[in-house]
């Protein structure tokens, strides 16, 4: 899935040294003071978010430009953008669905040291669609330094 969306082999282990990392410190930190709905309603804004960006740049002429605009990695930043869209909207859905359906006793392990429980995982997923949100939005405000005749 993940080399199906993103053609950048540096994006990809940014990615999975992100999720390592979040898998780990979520093992060793007890997250479960954090609220499930809080967190859904977090990654579902985000989520609204990213479907109405998409909704506004489908409608504009920048996307010529985008189009137009060369990448290195990927075709062009239309590509590139798109790329970073899909993947932003399917680990926020993911998270959500996540959260929402999993039952915490289904996930839970307890070691000498330390536990797995389903709030182990909560970094984790709020990492990941957090991680894809900065690179939408960051190549998404690349929009307004490009000049453009609107």
């Amino acid at each position: 899935m993940i080399n199906g969306i993103m053609k950048d082999k540096k994006e990809n282990i940014h990615f999975m040294i992100f999720l390592g990392i979040s898998i780990l410190i979520g093992i060793i930190v007890d997250f479960s003071f954090l609220n499930e709905s809080d967190f859904i309603v977090f990654i579902s804004i985000i989520l609204g978010f990213q479907i109405t960006s998409v909704s506004i740049l489908f409608n504009s002429r920048i996307l010529l430009l985008f189009y137009n605009a060369k990448d290195s990695k990927y075709t062009n930043k239309l590509n590139r953008l798109a790329s970073y869209y899909k993947s932003s909207i399917f680990f926020g859905f993911v998270s959500v669905v996540f959260v929402l359906f999993i039952n915490p006793t289904w996930i839970c392990l307890n070691l000498k040291y330390f536990s797995i429980t389903k709030s182990s995982f909560y970094l984790l997923f709020f990492i990941s669609p957090m991680f894809w949100f900065y690179k939408t939005t960051k190549l998404f405000f690349d929009i307004f330094v490009t000049p453009r005749n609107e």
